[in-house]
């Protein structure tokens, strides 16, 4: 007897888990360093231009064909034609690739986490951060939590585990709570003019290149995720306003990342292409500003979203039904 693969809860259950493979760590740590690296506000454009085009349609056929199939990766591709099995087994290893890149943020993550909840007024965050990374026992031990939370909510399912930690009203409202912080700081207008004010001189192919892999990381397409998530949708549901909403969502929280981040980098007088630990530089410097700040529960949010992220490359992998 075939069993009966499982389905979404609701649309709106869909939508976030779907919007969980296209926000997080992408858009709030990954998208403002790449961004500072590759010119600013010209960057912000090309990004957006090319996920509300040329991405539509891959994100599109990766749902839809979940949907028809109703299999995991190589199941979707074998039904097809058996000869496609490949490319089902690649997205496999592209799920077992991405999770190795995220284990290591979400060591990071986990480490600022416990730091915030004791004490987190560091004279040096730069400083700081370079002496956490090159401590290996202190990197490992986070990163190990790190994978047995994942574990834990992995262990609990579609219903139970990836809908329950969906929460990015929560990390919405944090945001524009940093950004009204990183506003108020002292030359803040340079960072809104280095997010809002291209400079075309800067762009070039580089840029082109740059912003649509970054399109293609925050929504997750090619990995299997969004075949899998499409998978468990409700033969009567339309794919086609989710998608909208996905991609505005990865475009909206990458603008209020940049708006959060940039300020506060022209303030306390850092480099916008410092690269990878921007976010864990920044952040600090802003919560400190605040009355009572602790970032304690921003940096427990990206630790979920961090989390949902590794679940969805993660899904892939596995055939609930």
């Amino acid at each position: 007897m075939e069993n009966k693969r499982p389905t979404w809860s609701s649309r709106y259950s869909f939508i976030l888990a779907a919007i969980g493979s296209a926000v997080g760590l992408g858009n709030i740590w990954r998208f403002p360093y790449v961004m500072g690296q590759n010119g600013g506000a010209v960057f912000l454009i090309t990004y957006v231009i090319l996920i509300s085009t040329l991405c539509f349609i891959p994100l599109m056929a990766e749902l839809m064909f979940g949907k028809i199939t109703k299999k995991d990766c190589v199941g979707a591709y074998e039904q097809v034609n058996p000869k496609f099995k490949i490319f089902g087994f690649l997205d496999n290893i592209t799920a077992i690739i991405i999770p190795s890149f995220y284990f290591v943020i979400g060591g990071w993550i986990i480490y600022y986490v416990i730091k915030s909840f004791v004490n987190f007024n560091i004279e040096n965050p730069v400083e700081y951060l370079a002496n956490f990374v090159q401590n290996p026992y202190a990197t490992s031990i986070s990163t190990i939590i790190f994978l047995l939370i994942c574990t834990f909510f992995m262990a609990r399912g579609v219903k139970k585990g990836i809908e329950f930690v969906n929460n990015y009203m929560i990390l919405a409202i944090i945001l524009i709570v940093l950004m009204a912080a990183s506003l108020n700081l002292p030359n803040a207008h340079l960072g809104l003019e280095y997010v809002f004010k291209p400079d075309f001189s800067k762009f070039n192919s580089q840029t082109v290149l740059t912003a649509m892999g970054q399109a293609f990381f925050t929504l997750s397409v090619g990995t299997g995720t969004l075949l899998t998530y499409g998978s468990y949708i409700k033969e009567d549901k339309c794919i086609v306003q989710s998608a909208y909403t996905i991609i505005f969502s990865s475009i909206l929280f990458s603008v209020l990342a940049g708006i959060m981040i940039f300020p506060a980098v022209f303030s306390f007088g850092l480099e916008a292409n410092s690269g990878a630990g921007l976010v864990f530089v920044t952040l600090p410097k802003v919560f400190m500003q605040i009355p009572c700040g602790n970032s304690c529960i921003f940096y427990f949010v990206i630790l979920c979203c961090n989390n949902i992220r590794y679940k969805h490359a993660r899904s892939s992998l596995c055939n609930f039904g």
